[in-house]
C-alpha cells in the first residue's frame, strides 16, 4: 500500500495490528513525508478508543521511526556543516510529528487511571510514557535551538509537569535502556531533565550548531554530574520555579523567583569540577571537546558574570556585513561597499551598550551566518567601519530575526599572512589587524580564521607596505570561526 496521507486515515479507523504495521514499514527514502505522515497518524489516534497495551505498542513503534528520523538528521548535520539551511523543511516535519508524539503520550496519561492504573503496575507503562515524552521534548527544543527560534510556549511548564509525577511515582532515577545510533543508550527521567535545564543554562544561542550538537551529546554523560535538590545549598546557584514556564534561572540574578513557587535547586559544582579536570586533560591530549566550548561551558554554569553597563533604547538604522571575506573587503574599502559579493544589510537598531548593539530584521535569510562569526558595522553617516563579532543569534517564529553584536575594536586593517617564511609561493590568507588602541587598553592584535593557528606561532605578515615576521603571543578570543592574538614582530 502506498504511504499516502488518504491511507494515514484509513488506517487510524483499522485494527490495532494494521496501525502497527503500517507505521513500522514507513520508508525513511522520504524523511520529510514520513514525518508528516507520523504526526497525521498520531493526531488521529488521540481520539481512538484502543486497549492501553495496544495503543503503548503503537507509539512505541512511532518512536523508533521518529528515533530513526532524528538520527538521520544529525547525521546529514555532521558530514555537512551547511546542513541546516537545506534540512530545515525536514527539521519542521520531525518537529511536528514529535510533537503529536509526546500529545499521544500525554493523553495516555491524562486518561481514567482506574482503566490503566494495573497496567501501569504490570508493565511500566507510566515510566515509558514519561521517558519517551521527555526524550522527545528535548529533541525538539535542541533542533529549535539548533536555528536559534525561541522554546514554544508550554514547553517547560510540560516539562516540570513530567518531572513531578515521575518524583510522586518514585520513578525518577528508574533507568530504560533503548537503542539509538546503532548503540544501546541508558536513560533516567533525572538525567533527561537535568540535561533540558543545563543546556539551556548554556545560552545555546551563543554557540554555533557544531559546538550544539557536541554539548547536547556529551551531556547524556555529564548531567549525572549536577544535583538538584528541594532544600537550598551554599553551592546551589541555580533555580528552577516548577509552577512557571522557565527553565532554570541564576539566583542572584532572579531573587524574586525563589518568593511563592514550587523550587528545586540545582548544584553544577560537581559537573564544573569535572569539566575542569576535562580542561586539564585536554591541555596535554586534545579531544573531541573543543577547548573554548569546555571554557565557554564553565563560564555558564559557573557564577554569571555581572554585567557592568547598561543598555540604551536608540531606535535606528545599522549597515553590516558578516564573516571575514566580507570584513576584510569592507576595512580595505571603507568609503563605499559596491561589491555585489558581499553586499550590505541595513539591521534597526533595538539598544546599544558601550560592548555592542542588539539588531532586528524582518525575513532575514542567515544563510550560514552563525553565533561567533565577524562582522563589521558602519552608522549612518560613517565614513568607516567597526569590527565586531555575532554573541548570539535568535529566530523568532514571526520572522523577526534578531543578533547580539559585540565590538571587538573602533577599525581594523585588512592584511594576510603567510605559514612559513620559506616557501615564498605559499597562498596567502586573509587576516585582519587591530591596532593598538592606548584608550582602551587594546594591545595590538590579529585575527585569523586558520584553525592550526596557537600562541607561538610564526608567520609573515603581509600588507600595504611590505612583508615581516610576526609571532603569536596570547590567545584573546578563540571561536570555531575564527581566532583573535597578540603579536608581536620579529625582525
Amino acid at each position: 500500500m502506498r504511504h499516502t496521507s488518504s491511507s494515514a486515515h484509513q488506517l487510524i479507523t483499522g485494527t490495532p495490528k494494521e496501525i502497527l504495521h503500517w507505521i513500522s514499514t514507513l520508508s525513511m527514502r522520504h524523511p520529510n513525508q514520513m514525518a508528516l505522515l507520523l504526526s497525521e497518524s498520531l493526531d488521529g489516534l488521540i481520539e481512538r478508543e484502543m486497549d492501553v497495551s495496544q495503543r503503548c505498542k503503537v507509539l512505541e513503534c512511532a518512536h523508533q521511526q521518529i528515533a530513526k528520523l532524528h538520527t538521520l538528521a544529525i547525521e546529514q548535520l555532521q558530514q555537512n556543516k551547511n546542513a541546516l539551511a537545506s534540512t530545515q523543511d525536514y527539521y519542521k516535519a520531525l518537529e511536528r510529528g514529535q510533537q503529536s508524539l509526546v500529545s499521544c503520550y500525554l493523553a495516555l496519561m491524562q486518561q481514567d487511571k482506574k482503566k490503566i492504573r494495573l497496567s501501569f503496575r504490570r508493565g511500566h507503562i507510566l515510566l515509558s510514557c514519561l521517558t519517551r515524552s521527555m526524550w522527545n521534548l528535548n529533541q525538539i527544543a535542541f533542533r529549535r535551538y539548533l536555528y536559534y527560534k525561541p522554546i514554544n510556549s508550554g514547553y517547560w511548564e510540560t516539562l516540570h509537569n513530567l518531572f513531578l509525577l515521575a518524583e510522586e511515582n518514585k520513578l525518577l532515577d528508574t533507568v530504560i535502556t533503548e537503542e539509538h545510533q546503532n548503540k544501546l543508550v541508558k536513560y533516567s527521567i533525572i538525567k533527561l531533565y537535568m540535561s533540558s535545564l543545563l543546556f539551556s543554562l548554556a545560552n545555546p544561542a551563543q554557540f554555533q550548531p557544531q559546538d550544539q550538537i557536541i554539548l547536547f551529546q556529551q551531556l547524556q554523560d555529564w548531567a549525572s554530574f549536577a544535583k538538584l535538590s528541594k532544600q537550598a545549598s551554599d553551592s546551589s546557584e541555580f533555580v528552577a520555579a516548577l509552577d512557571k514556564d522557565q527553565g532554570a534561572v541564576h539566583r542572584s540574578i532572579h531573587p524574586e523567583i525563589e518568593v511563592g513557587h514550587s523550587m528545586r535547586y540545582l548544584d553544577t559544582m560537581p559537573l564544573l569540577n569535572h569539566l575542569s579536570l576535562l580542561l586539564n586533560r585536554n591541555s596535554q591530549s586534545p579531544n573531541i571537546i573543543p577547548h573554548n566550548l569546555l571554557t565557554r561551558l564553565i563560564s555558564a554554569w559557573d557564577k554569571p558574570n555581572v554585567r557592568d553597563f547598561s543598555r540604551m533604547c536608540c531606535p535606528g538604522d545599522i549597515e553590516v556585513v558578516t564573516g571575514l571575506a566580507a570584513a576584510h573587503y569592507v576595512c580595505q574599502n571603507s568609503i563605499s561597499n559596491d561589491n555585489s559579493e558581499y553586499p550590505s544589510v541595513i539591521w534597526k537598531v533595538i539598544n546599544t551598550s558601550p560592548k555592542g548593539y542588539r539588531i532586528s530584521r524582518k525575513n532575514y535569510d542567515f544563510n550560514g551566518v552563525q553565533a561567533g562569526d565577524l562582522a563589521c558595522l558602519r552608522e549612518p553617516g560613517s565614513t568607516h567601519w567597526q569590527l565586531a563579532s555575532i554573541r548570539w543569534i535568535q529566530q523568532e517564529d514571526s520572522n523577526e530575526a534578531q543578533m547580539g553584536i559585540q565590538l571587538l575594536a573602533p577599525k581594523a586593517e585588512a592584511v594576510a599572512i603567510k605559514l612559513q617564511a620559506k616557501q615564498s609561493d605559499l597562498a596567502e590568507q586573509l587576516a585582519l589587524v587591530i591596532p593598538e588602541f592606548h584608550s582602551l587598553n587594546h594591545k595590538r592584535s590579529i585575527i585569523t580564521t586558520n584553525p592550526a593557528l596557537a600562541a607561538g606561532s610564526e608567520l609573515i605578515l603581509v600588507d600595504p607596505k611590505g612583508e615581516c615576521k610576526i609571532r603569536l603571543l596570547e590567545q584573546l578570543q578563540s571561536h570555531r570561526r575564527f581566532g583573535h592574538f597578540v603579536y608581536s614582530t620579529t625582525e
